[in-house]
């Protein structure tokens, strides 16, 4: 079985647990329960299903069970407060949490460099510029390319963050390079997490350029339509081929004049219309 720090369920972690001990013959669902404590024989199989969450008393619970303890325990709690928060901050102060304790201990999360890359919208934008700057250019002089203008602190720590992670590569000249012109989101769950953050800022700052930038340096258009749930699998297949092709047009050669940003919303107007009944 793998090691806690490696997934990022934990209803996947207990389930692995109990398949591994059921096939040794040492558990069942219910004497799991019971030795977890839980009055409901049915509750960690419930769990895992995703029909039931852990209290605080409960994540104290399965975690003994399971023998957790250390920094194992302590992962293992804030892997379930990722997984049960509601709200984007929760779950960001969560992971924050499962990160300190994992590089206190020495030990690399799976996708950790995805989520920080996309958790500070900087690191996209100065992973752009660089490759583009001259030789032994200085972090204020990159700052001052971005848009809106970021401090010299701000875009150094973001090429030290790139070249560590190998997002960018410093040559010996001084230049930089970006080793890959397309980066994968990866694992969809932590992803999703990082992204969100990532889209807000995004969508502030396209709601700022409408006041800020000339018409003739932003494309900006809506289009408000009434479709079924298949026009709307069919619209964002046809989203994701659209995107495809920009990105091929964008990778074609190696010049760049500008950093761009398009963001493509696809979102309700209206809560689901239910169809009336003929007759009625």
């Amino acid at each position: 079985m793998e090691s806690i720090v490696s997934y990022r369920n934990y209803r996947n972690y207990i389930l692995d647990f109990f398949n591994e001990q059921k096939e040794l013959g040492l558990l069942t669902w219910q004497s799991f329960a019971e030795k977890a404590g839980f009055a409901a024989s049915s509750h960690l199989k419930l769990v895992c299903q995703d029909k039931a969450n852990l209290s605080n008393e409960g994540i104290e619970k399965a975690a003994n069970s399971m023998n957790l303890v250390g920094f194992e325990k302590d992962y293992f709690k804030g892997l379930v407060r990722f997984n049960q928060a509601k709200l984007t901050s929760e779950k960001l102060k969560a992971f924050a949490d499962m990160a300190e304790i994992a590089e206190k201990h020495k030990v690399k999360i799976i996708n950790e460099d995805q989520f920080n890359f996309f958790s500070n919208w900087q690191n996209a934008v100065v992973r752009e510029i660089a490759p583009h700057a001259p030789a032994g250019t200085k972090s204020s002089n990159i700052a001052r390319q971005v848009l809106p203008e970021i401090t010299a602190a701000e875009a150094g720590k973001a090429l030290r963050y790139l070249v560590k992670t190998g997002m960018l590569e410093k040559l010996e000249d001084g230049t930089y390079r970006q080793t890959d012109k397309v980066l994968s989101t990866g694992d969809p769950e932590l992803a999703s997490l990082a992204i969100r953050s990532f889209h807000k800022k995004m969508a502030e700052f396209g709601l700022d350029a409408i006041d800020n930038v000339p018409v003739t340096e932003r494309n900006l258009t809506e289009t408000v339509v009434g479709i079924t749930r298949e026009n709307y699998e069919q619209i964002v297949e046809e989203i994701k081929t659209f995107r495809k092709k920009i990105l091929a047009i964008a990778t074609q050669g190696e010049d760049m004049e500008r950093v761009y940003c398009l963001h493509t919303n696809l979102f309700p107007l209206s809560h689901k219309i239910c169809e009336r009944k003929k007759g009625k």
